[in-house]
């Protein structure tokens, strides 16, 4: 009797666990009528695997900015800038307060006009600031403009438009993305003037004219130096949208305190695009060691039917008010390696 009872629970003990286990394993329904909303995405790294992590999307409060300008910027041409902010109807928000501004950068001038604005902007309009501007030097260039507002006590909004700008004798064009060129040369050999005291060369490059495509210039590079420079090495490199067609590109040998050396060549442009014809000066301050001393650098933009340089001096580190290291406030340079000899 005893063994008939044990037998019956169980059998009931396993037909209720048999019940639980269906039961759990069962999918939950989900509720009519609504989604599943995925997970948002995170970066976990561990040895094995990374997840991409997706950013918040930062808030959106209505204000919409627009950077515009009436024509190409010429060199010395006076064109007319335009900085559009407006606040949409359907956000419910006026801009109180807002402060707007539009940047020019170094090779522009303010001809007429104003940059900076304050005020408010009530939802559904919009409001402009209106000045001419001209370029007054060629080169590469990026004008900003700024407004801001505060759209809640503790917060506060800006919106930015940038036009990359690229500005020639002849010629300009304005993109909201960075100007690529056809051909370009590889980064720009620049260098960091030592002070006064230590220097031991300066170097002149120059063009006698700016080659359009298949023509020739002459190059002239000077050297001087400032003190003794023994085991001097002074050359020029050629771009890939450069070749040389005659004449001297490299010297070496010591130079004495104030001693000059002249190298001239003739070159031709064969491609379009942005180009560096640099000059660089070492010596050797021991039997084992050289360094370089100086570097001068023209940029010359190559079209089929015109040309521009502009010189890109050599850098001097003014010294720092603050108390920031030199590794801080050090701009970014490319030195270039000393070349053996050809």
């Amino acid at each position: 009797m005893k063994r008939q009872w044990v037998i019956s629970i169980t059998v009931c003990a396993v037909v209720l666990l048999t019940l639980l286990a269906t039961g759990c394993s069962q999918p939950s329904p989900e509720p009519a009528g609504e989604e599943t909303v995925p997970p948002p995405e995170v970066t976990t790294k561990t040895e094995e695997h990374t997840r991409v992590l997706t950013p918040p999307t930062p808030p959106d409060y209505g204000m919409e900015v627009q950077l515009s300008l009436s024509d190409s910027p010429v060199l010395d041409k006076a064109v007319q800038v335009t900085f559009t902010i407006a606040m949409q109807e359907g956000y419910g928000l006026d801009a109180s307060n807002t402060t707007a501004r539009i940047i020019l950068p170094g090779g522009f001038e303010l001809v007429d006009g104003a940059l900076e604005w304050q005020g408010d902007i009530i939802r559904g309009t919009s409001v402009e600031i209106k000045a001419t501007i001209r370029a007054v030097e060629i080169g590469e260039y990026r004008i900003e403009a700024r407004a801001g507002f505060s759209p809640y006590e503790g917060a506060y909004s800006v919106e930015s438009d940038t036009l990359y700008v690229a500005v020639f004798t002849g010629r300009a064009f304005v993109s909201d993305k960075p100007i690529k060129f056809g051909g370009e040369s590889y980064g720009v050999p620049r260098f960091i003037l030592p002070p006064t005291d230590e220097m031991i060369m300066v170097i002149e490059l120059s063009l006698s004219n700016a080659p359009s495509l298949g023509e020739t210039a002459e190059v002239t590079l000077t050297a001087t130096a400032i003190h003794e420079a023994p085991g001097a090495q002074v050359y020029f490199n050629l771009p890939e949208g450069f070749e040389l067609v005659s004449g001297d590109w490299w010297w070496d040998g010591d130079l004495a305190k104030d001693a000059q050396v002249e190298l001239k060549a003739t070159v031709r442009s064969v491609k379009t695009g942005r180009w560096h014809i640099s000059a660089t000066g070492t010596y050797s301050p021991s039997e084992t060691s050289r360094k370089v001393v100086y570097v001068d650098c023209l940029r010359i933009y190559v079209f089929e039917d015109s040309a521009d340089i502009l010189h890109i001096p050599p850098m001097r580190l003014e010294p720092q008010k603050d108390s920031a290291t030199a590794s801080d406030t050090m701009p970014a340079v490319i030195t270039p390696e000393p070349l053996p000899p050809p």
